[in-house]
């Protein structure tokens, strides 16, 4: 698992450092129950706060726009 999570923190590192993203943490766990954990880019921007390992998450704003796509999603399925 190390090398394949490997992969994906490079993969979120450099897309943070492209700022295609401004920050992400990810996890997973091996079979045995090894858990990994990776933070990387800024928690608020502006403040320059970094991501930490721990940073809870606002989904208030993330609720708001799942609901949204799946209705845009539904309505192009209806009409389309």
């Amino acid at each position: 698992m190390k090398n394949k999570f490997s992969k994906v923190t490079s993969f979120i590192d450099q897309s943070v450092q492209e700022q295609q993203i401004p920050s992400a943490v990810v996890g997973g766990v091996t079979p045995n129950a090894m858990p990994s954990i990776h933070s990387s880019g800024f928690a608020h921007t502006q403040k320059r706060i970094k991501m930490k390992d721990d940073t809870i998450f606002d989904l208030a704003s993330l609720t708001q726009v799942a609901a949204t796509l799946h209705t845009i999603l539904t309505l192009l399925t209806r009409t389309g």
